[in-house]
């Protein structure tokens, strides 16, 4: 897992297995073998092999490197199902997953409770010298980027 190939892998698999991924079971071009159905699933359940890679992804990533966690917490998707990833790398008390993770927010699309995420808030605040200075880059970026998006919303001038 610790080939680029395999992490992008992993990194797209968290965004094809979250719970708001929807799962269509179609037609297979293949019949299924004689006696068997294709899986059916209702709409708001998670397909089987959806909980299956959840599995295999969490088992996965703490045998990974700093580096390739960084890397994962920066781009993983933002389903609640991976926020025990944060908890993980937390636990190795690195300064590049704690960095990686923040990274995660430099988006367009930041979500305004950001600006309230107690992990950022702490960060601000960390002992290391590094994470305090990226802390305070990525909540003020988050706050201007929330800020123009407010301002675009409302008309207001800086928009």
């Amino acid at each position: 897992m610790n080939t680029p190939e395999g992490l992008i892998s992993f990194v797209l698999l968290t965004f094809a297995v979250g719970d708001n991924a929807t799962v269509r079971v179609v037609e297979p071009l293949i019949p299924p073998p004689p006696g068997e159905e294709p899986l059916q699933i209702q709409e708001g359940e998670r397909h089987p092999l959806q909980d299956e890679a959840i599995t295999t992804l969490l088992m996965a990533f703490p045998s990974l490197d700093a580096t390739a966690k960084a890397w994962l917490l920066s781009v993983v998707s933002n389903d609640p199902t991976f926020e025990s990833l944060v908890t993980m790398a937390d636990s190795d008390e690195n300064e590049l997953t704690t960095i990686g993770w923040m990274l995660r927010f430099i988006t367009p699309s930041v979500a305004d409770v950001t600006l309230d995420n107690q992990r950022l808030i702490s960060a601000l605040q960390d002992e290391n010298p590094r994470i305090r200075i990226v802390a305070k880059w990525v909540y003020g970026w988050v706050e201007k980027t929330v800020r123009r998006r407010i301002n675009a919303q409302y008309g207001a001038p800086g928009a």
